[in-house]
């Protein structure tokens, strides 16, 4: 795992910034499950004049995951991994036979796969954008009264993928899925 950030910040009497960006890099205890994100992040407040002061945020973050089918079920590595006999060499098998496993048939549709064989062939790529943004706006009226507006903002598209290759059991054609889902969400308060 690697994480890097660097930020600068500053300002005077009325005003204020910060920008920071950051970078993380991970890589999963399992071979081809990984996960990067970076982050782009600025802040500003300014006094804009004796009655009214201005706060904003924004937040890009961009997040790319390759991962690995979870849960009880052939697709999942650990689900083989479970039912595979201790004496079973699944590294050996799979760089001599491919997807043979100790109870595979020729047709692939039967038995377990080899979670040699689901690491390097199957994936779940994901690349997800976000923005996240806020403003908050105050105007003091009278010495007693204030007026503030605060208006925020979150949005994403994340595109996601299964990659499924020929010859997986269960699966013997293969699939390959794609969807982008897009959401965005938009909140604002006013108080007086």
């Amino acid at each position: 795992t690697w994480n890097n950030s660097i930020s600068v910040s500053g300002g005077g009497d009325k005003s204020t910034y910060l920008l920071s960006y950051s970078n993380l890099t991970q890589q999963g205890i399992v071979k081809n499950n990984t996960f990067d994100r970076n982050s782009l992040l600025g802040n500003f407040t300014a006094q804009l004049s004796q009655t009214v002061s201005s706060s904003t945020s924004v937040n890009y973050i961009s997040s790319k995951a390759v991962r690995l089918s979870e849960g009880n079920g052939p697709l999942s590595y650990l689900y083989a991994l479970n039912f595979q006999p201790i004496s079973f060499n699944a590294r050996a098998a799979y760089g001599q036979l491919g997807n043979q496993a100790w109870t595979a048939s020729n047709n692939f549709t039967t038995g377990f796969n080899n979670p040699y064989w689901l690491i390097n062939n199957n994936s779940l790529p994901s690349l997800v954008d976000r923005v996240i943004a806020s403003n908050e706006t105050s105007v003091q009226i009278l010495p007693w009264l204030k007026l503030t507006n605060r208006i925020g903002l979150d949005t994403y598209t994340d595109e996601q993928q299964e990659r499924i290759n020929i010859q997986t059991i269960s699966v013997p054609q293969g699939r390959m899925y794609e969807a982008v889902i897009k959401r965005t969400q938009i909140n604002n308060d006013l108080i007086l």
